[in-house]
């Protein structure tokens, strides 16, 4: 039970970061009546964390102690003093934060002193400490131990190019600021936990005077009313609120997300019952395709492409005004298969993804795509399709640009992007977003076509994504024209998702729209 004391001492404690050498650690002093959500506070800034993960504490005895609406299993740590788990007879305190990265503190009481206070507040000072804490999102004590070693071996270019998401100067300097702890420190006790956010914390910095001078106005009965006061005062100083360039994921979940999308299922997860014919362009041509293979118009032709007739029947369930890129101003003449991309694009990624192959000459459903169709189970031809999409399918294969296998990568970050949005987006939009988050875009973007990065990257990506998840059913594009001069027309494309999109990917890590 939380203790009834009202006379708080002053308590010495020693923080260490467990598992890693040479030791990081900072030396407190703290008055002992402190709650446990407040020490959280005060060990998220200085040790230099940002707050951007679960944590918890745990007494000798083996009791957990944390946010007591995210884990019923734990005891609330607003209700715990700091006095009820760390004292003489028990000396030593566990900090556990971040689940993903598992990160681990010793805190032990090192001595205690009699209380007093400096102006009214309570003493809160960090009176020592050495090295700078690991970088957040750096997968714990391994992956830490991999960027050291890397800044030692490594000349800062070739680390950026290798790491771009960590900073090689701070790593190659490794220090602790014992009296810029000491000022965020100051800024937690007078405005409390939303002071460890950095961000903040450093608009807080110049704005310190103006706030303690409204926080005056008020006569406050709970810290949470305060705090209501001083979170409304930081939102009205940014009118514009600075856009999160990894749109609210971590550096791991945005790894997953690039490279294993569906096994990422802490960030993304999928609903391919959502997905018909009606919907989804490749599938409605997959049916048509079915349907020939299933009425022996299946032989292929001497270049292993599908008989003329299969591919104008694919093509006419297309619909080419709404889905695919160019064909609303020019109409090819069919006389192959490779004449309409979006029949062999979809017959490529039935074959990849294992629901067709081919024998002795002729195309053939598998098993699993036959007992689908009979079923008409689309979940189970539309999920295979689009993780062979989106993991597998070389998207330079359409046009004369380099592989820019980027864009192909960011596609997904692309589509939680138009998740923010509730309409139109250009696609000069949606470039600039991507290429603030991965610059690396235009350096795969050179001129050897002999265009500039820039034009070279928003001519692949205007027409790879139109063309691939117009082809998916996801999104949806419309064109403006633009007249220069009587002879030059600019093509203007905007993107939006579509329903489909809203109801097939389930974004779990959370974000926030716009309009």
């Amino acid at each position: 039970m939380p203790s009834k004391n009202n006379a708080p001492i002053l308590l010495q404690i020693k923080v260490t970061l467990k598992h890693v050498q040479p030791e990081i650690w900072r030396r407190l002093l703290l008055p002992s009546d402190l709650s446990l959500y407040q020490l959280h506070c005060i060990l998220q800034v200085t040790m230099g964390w940002e707050d951007i993960g679960e944590h918890y504490f745990e007494d000798a005895a083996g009791n957990c102690y944390g946010d007591a609406s995210a884990a019923l299993e734990e005891l609330d740590e607003i209700q715990y003093k700091l006095s009820d788990v760390l004292h003489t007879k028990q000396p030593s305190l566990e900090y556990g934060y971040d689940e993903e990265d598992g990160w681990q503190h010793l805190i032990q009481l090192e001595k205690t002193l009699p209380y007093f206070s400096d102006d009214d507040q309570p003493v809160i000072l960090c009176l020592a400490g050495e090295r700078a804490c690991p970088p957040e999102s750096s997968r714990g004590v391994e992956g830490y131990l991999e960027l050291q070693s890397a800044v030692q071996r490594l000349s800062a270019e070739v680390f950026s190019e290798r790491y771009p998401w960590f900073n090689y100067d701070e790593l190659h300097k490794d220090s602790f600021d014992v009296d810029r702890a000491n000022q965020d420190l100051d800024l937690v006790t007078r405005f409390g936990p939303l002071m460890t956010d950095p961000e903040i914390r450093a608009a807080a910095d110049d704005a310190k005077s103006e706030l303690e001078a409204l926080l005056q106005e008020f006569e406050f009965e709970t810290d949470e009313m305060r705090y209501e006061v001083i979170e409304d005062f930081f939102r009205s100083m940014f009118e514009q609120p600075i856009e999160d360039d990894l749109l609210g994921l971590s550096p791991n979940q945005l790894h997953d997300l690039l490279y294993t999308p569906f096994q990422a299922a802490d960030v993304i997860r999928f609903h391919p019952e959502h997905a018909t014919p009606d919907q989804v362009p490749f599938l409605a041509m997959f049916k048509v395709l079915a349907d020939e293979i299933l009425n022996g118009n299946n032989k292929l032709t001497p270049k292993g492409n599908l008989p003329l007739t299969v591919v104008r029947a694919m093509h006419n369930a297309l619909d080419t005004q709404r889905y695919f890129y160019g064909f609303d101003v020019y109409q090819p003449r069919l006389r192959s298969e490779e004449d309409s991309l979006p029949v062999h694009i979809t017959r490529l990624l039935a074959q990849h993804s294992g629901l067709c192959r081919v024998q002795k000459g002729r195309l053939v459903l598998t098993r699993k795509s036959e007992a689908a169709l009979e079923k008409q189970q689309w979940s189970k031809l539309y999920q295979p399709m689009i993780e062979c999409l989106i993991t597998k399918l070389n998207w330079g294969y359409l046009d004369g640009n380099p592989e820019l296998q980027s864009i192909r990568l960011t596609s997904l970050f692309l589509m939680r992007f138009l998740k923010t949005r509730s309409d139109w987006v250009t696609t000069d939009q949606c470039v600039e977003r991507l290429v603030a988050t991965f610059p690396m875009m235009l350096e795969e973007a050179d001129d050897s076509n002999g265009y500039d990065p820039e034009s070279t990257l928003w001519h692949a990506f205007t027409h790879r994504i139109q063309m691939l998840l117009g082809l998916t059913g996801l999104i949806e594009y419309q064109h403006d024209y633009e007249t220069s001069s009587p002879l030059e027309r600019v093509v203007l494309v905007s993107l939006k998702k579509t329903p489909l999109s809203d109801s097939f990917l389930e974004w779990v890590s959370p974000l926030k729209s716009k309009g």
